[in-house]
Parts: C-alpha cells; sequence; structure tokens
C-alpha cells in the first residue's frame, strides 16, 4: 500500500489592508492600533497644540474614513463658531477657580468672608447640580433654562434644605456660577462670545431695586448728630472708634467708595491731580469688589472736594497713619467690624430705615453719593464710571432719582438750591448737603 506523506495545507491570506491613512493633505490622519481592530482618528487643527484623537469605533477602512471626515468638519464648524472643541466640566472648571480665589485670599486681594461665602454656596449646591455639565451648556440661548432649571432644584433639594431659599440666597449662589463660567472663558474652556449669565428666573418675586440712601435732609440729620451728640461720650474707649466711623461715613458719602474697598484702603492711596484747566481734585485710589472674578479693576476715583478735609481731621485723631496703614482700622491694624456700631447709630439718630421700611446699612452712604450726584446734574456715564460700576446698574437703583430730575424739567422752573443758612449746616466739622453734593 502506498502511503501517502501527510502535507500540511498553507491558507495563503490576502495582504493586510495598511493600518494608516492621511488625509486632508496630513492633517488628518486615521489609525489602528496594534492588536486592535477599531480604527481611530487624530487631527490637526488650527489654534490647537495636541492631536485632537477620537476613537471612530469601525474595523470597516471605508466607513473610518468617511465617519473621520464628518469629525472633521464638526470640529472646524465649531472652532469658526467659537466652541471649544474639547470637553470641560463644570466641577472641572469649579475646582481650577477654587485654587484662584484661595491664591486671592493669599495676597489680601480679597475678602476671607467673601471666600467662605462663595466656597461654601459652591460646595454645598452649585457643584451638586451643575458639576457633571459640559462648559459647552453654558451659553447664552440656555441662560434661561439653566437658571429656571437650578431654581425649581433649589427649591426642592440641596444639602441641609429646610425650606425654599430667599432670593438673596439663590441670587449670591448664581454669582458663584457666574464667576465659575467667567473663570472657565479665562481658561480658553468656553469662549466669551458664547459665554452666559444666570439670573433670577422672572417668575421669582423680588422687592423694588431702589437702594436705600439718604435724603438731603436725612444725611444732615445724621451728620449733625454724629458731629452734636454721638462722639461725646464719657467713655474714652469708645471716642475713638466712634470718631472712625463718623469720618468714614462722611467720606463714603464724598466718594462714593464701596464697603469693601475699606479693607485695601491705605494712606498711600490719595493724592491730588491738576486737570487740563488747572483745577485741582482730590483723588481716592480703591480696589475693592476684586475677589469673585477680578472683573472689577482698581481705579483712581475722583471724591469731592470735602473729602481732604475729612481725611486730614480724622489722621490728626488716627492712631496708624503710616503710607502702607489701612486708614480705617482697628488701634491694632486689623480690620474693622462696623455692621453692629453703624447700625446703632443709624437707629439713635432716627435714620435706620426709608421711607419703605427698608433698613439702611454703611453701603447706604455710597448710595447717597449716587443720588447725590444726579441731583446735582452730573452725567450717569461720568457718575457710572467714577463709581467703577455700569450706567445700567447706576440706571437701575437710581432712575427714581432721574425721574424727578425729569419731573422737574416738564412742570416748571427749577427751583434755586438751598444755602446753609436755609438748612441749618454749620461750618464746623460736619458736612453740610452744598459739601456732599459738590
Amino acid at each position: 500500500m502506498n502511503i501517502i506523506p501527510f502535507r500540511k495545507t498553507v491558507q495563503h491570506q490576502p495582504a493586510s489592508a495598511p493600518d494608516r491613512v492621511e488625509l486632508k493633505n496630513g492633517r488628518l490622519v486615521i489609525h489602528r492600533r496594534r492588536g486592535s481592530g477599531y480604527w481611530q482618528m487624530r487631527a490637526r487643527l488650527p489654534g490647537e497644540k495636541d492631536y485632537v484623537r477620537v476613537s471612530l469605533k469601525t474595523s470597516r477602512e471605508e466607513e473610518a474614513r468617511e465617519l473621520a471626515l464628518r469629525e472633521y468638519i464638526k470640529l472646524e464648524m465649531k472652532i469658526e463658531e467659537g466652541i471649544p472643541i474639547r470637553s470641560h466640566k463644570f466641577g472641572d472648571a469649579a475646582k481650577k477657580y477654587r485654587k484662584w480665589l484661595e491664591d486671592q485670599l493669599n495676597i489680601k486681594a480679597t475678602s476671607a468672608d467673601m471666600t467662605r461665602n462663595l466656597l461654601g454656596a459652591l460646595n454645598r449646591y452649585v457643584e451638586p447640580y451643575f458639576g457633571a455639565k459640559d462648559m459647552s451648556e453654558f451659553r447664552h440661548k440656555a441662560a434661561e433654562k439653566l437658571s429656571e432649571g437650578y431654581y425649581h432644584w433649589r427649591a426642592t433639594n440641596g444639602k441641609g434644605k429646610a425650606s425654599v431659599p430667599a432670593w438673596k440666597t439663590v441670587n449670591f449662589e448664581y454669582m458663584a456660577v457666574n464667576a465659575v463660567i467667567e473663570h472657565a472663558v479665562k481658561l480658553n474652556w468656553i469662549d466669551d462670545r458664547n459665554a452666559c449669565k444666570l439670573k433670577l428666573p422672572k417668575f421669582v418675586a423680588t422687592p423694588t431695586n431702589r437702594r436705600p440712601g439718604f435724603t438731603e435732609e436725612e444725611y444732615l440729620k445724621l451728620a449733625r448728630y454724629m458731629w452734636r451728640r454721638w462722639v461725646k461720650v464719657k467713655d474714652k474707649r469708645q471716642v475713638y472708634t466712634r470718631q472712625m466711623v463718623r469720618h468714614l461715613i462722611l467720606v463714603m458719602v464724598n466718594s462714593g467708595m464701596r464697603t469693601n474697598d475699606i479693607e485695601f484702603f491705605r494712606w498711600r492711596d490719595m493724592k491730588e491731580e491738576v486737570d487740563q484747566n488747572g483745577e485741582t481734585h482730590f483723588m481716592l485710589y480703591l480696589q475693592g469688589k476684586q475677589g469673585r472674578s477680578g472683573s472689577t479693576p482698581p481705579a483712581w476715583c475722583a471724591a469731592q472736594p470735602r473729602t481732604k478735609v475729612f481725611l486730614e481731621r480724622w489722621k490728626e485723631i488716627c492712631v496708624n497713619i503710616g503710607d502702607d496703614d489701612l486708614v480705617f482700622s482697628t488701634k491694632k491694624g486689623g480690620k474693622l467690624e462696623y455692621s453692629k456700631i453703624v447700625e446703632d447709630l443709624f437707629r439713635e439718630a432716627g435714620v435706620l430705615q426709608d421711607q419703605n421700611g427698608k433698613k439702611r446699612t454703611l453701603y447706604s452712604c455710597r448710595h447717597t453719593y449716587a443720588m447725590l450726584r444726579l441731583q446735582a446734574g452730573a452725567s450717569i456715564g461720568d457718575i457710572a464710571r467714577n463709581m467703577r460700576t455700569s450706567v445700567a446698574m447706576i440706571e437701575k437703583h437710581y432712575g427714581q432719582v432721574q425721574a424727578i430730575e425729569r419731573a422737574a424739567a416738564v412742570t416748571g422752573p427749577k427751583l434755586p438750591r438751598r444755602t446753609k443758612q436755609q438748612t441749618g449746616a454749620s461750618g464746623g466739622t460736619t458736612a453740610g448737603v452744598d459739601a456732599a453734593a459738590g
């Protein structure tokens, strides 16, 4: 019997397809990794340092080519529309913002209170709701939907939930959200042209936007009370603090500074400048309101002439008068805690509440400055720039002053302003209405 020797049959495979294909003149490449059947793509795009990589999830070359070209067109359209092509979560942006905010606190560019409140809002409510959302979702068209969604969630959920939160509380949380969005813009995680700002939904009832400043008569009443009675106490330990608060109020009404300007205001932050008409102006360097996003830069602001007199008189009393010393601080140079003493002063002087029952605070002095400057005929634009705020904010909160001025213009001739003798303002250390209003 003839034995046929066994011969192993070898099955010939067709030559394997190439594992790397260049498209778009090399700007787009599809390839397969060793040991993987799926095609991947990588693209080099204008303005991007690294490749953009995408898994195409197909083992077929022709399909991979088509998918890669579609993806490339989408990426080009995103760049043209200012949409970031890489995905970043709100939680990642919040983490970066936290680090930035803590750095600002370390260099004393923001206050400890503001930092604590912002971080608290982010940790308790904002991140649990927005953390997983992509930053590309925070666009102008989505602002209303995002705001309403958060408000409805916030009213029924959240850590330590007890009742529907006050509108001011939720408004502060929107401010924290907006601070993170602004920081993401700085990181180029979302385009500034598309970034939205969240605000209270229209259906949320809020009090009137009118801010409680002092009328001319009320301010005169307060100024006289401070000068004639309040600072003349027998307890010498109280005299120093009361004199400081009194001069602080006079300076704020005549300069429009914010309460958080106080924390940074030093004796070196004032000077006189002569303009092109030869007029001398007293200038203050104000640096408050930088903590959330750095959006309000420091600036030299023109104060009313009497401000120089008030500061010179306070300097004669103050124990810390070095160039780097805070103008308004404790005797040891620490932060001035003024809320309680100011509330007590306003109550004793009979000016704690306005005609609508809204309680006044030290910030009311800034509002009084704006009202008096508007009544004196200064333009809204000039006031806004000098107060380091927007025209829209002036119109929103002090529109009632404009309404009164318009009424005077259309109903008859303007009555002459009263003199110091008519109002009873003295020339001593009390700020008269004429001095306060310029």
